[in-house]
């Protein structure tokens, strides 16, 4: 038994976003609602550009958010997210995490920090303020335990990360993690490398 769906059918759920999309704003933290992604966590605006819709990179159809440089930053924090806007109608259209850093595998975990993996920085401070992501995959491969903290501190010799609050279940040579973020200073620019919006094929 299969599913099918149209690219005229995913390409017309990605032109909602080329269409009505006129700002991207850079936030401190993940946006629920316009006014969060507009005004309450936005560090810096631009207008985007897109590329597509295409052939997705594994199936289904992309739009592709132009590489951005230049655009001015508003405001100083840790930018972890972008957010696509329509500020036309009021309407948050799409949030995701930016300034991917690292990811990896962890070594250890505690009540409150993580050893990254053996490859990670030995510079000092070098992730503070990032925001980090971890998970374990349960035997069907599925997340679990999907946590997300800011790291408060970073030692480079030793590999811990402390973050800003206890986990509610410790990292282990097992889980896995992600971090994200950049710090921006109000009066400088910001950049944002192109990245793809992917709408896969339905699953069988």
């Amino acid at each position: 038994m299969a599913k099918i769906v149209h690219n005229d059918v995913l390409d017309a759920a990605l032109a909602v976003i080329e269409s009505n999309c006129d700002k991207l704003t850079i936030c401190s933290r993940a946006p629920t609602t316009y006014t969060e992604a507009n005004t309450t966590y936005a560090l810096g605006d631009a207008v985007p550009t897109f590329t597509g819709p295409a052939d997705g990179d594994v199936s289904g159809r992309k739009l592709t958010v132009d590489a951005i440089s230049g655009a001015d930053v508003d405001g100083s924090g840790n930018a972890n997210h972008v957010a696509l806007l329509d500020s036309g109608n009021s309407k948050l259209l799409y949030v995701t995490p930016c300034y991917q850093v690292r990811s990896n595998t962890a070594q250890a975990g505690a009540a409150s920090a993580i050893t990254l993996d053996a490859g990670a920085s030995a510079t000092d401070d070098l992730y503070n303020n990032c925001s980090i992501v971890k998970w374990n995959v349960d035997g069907n491969g599925n997340p679990i335990n999907v946590e997300t903290k800011l790291i408060t501190d970073y030692v480079g010799a030793t590999k811990v990360a402390t973050v800003n609050s206890a986990w509610a279940n410790n990292p282990t040579a097992t889980s896995l993690f992600k971090i994200y973020g950049q710090q921006v200073t109000i009066g400088n620019t910001f950049g944002l490398d192109a990245w793809d919006i992917e709408i896969e094929d339905a699953a069988p």
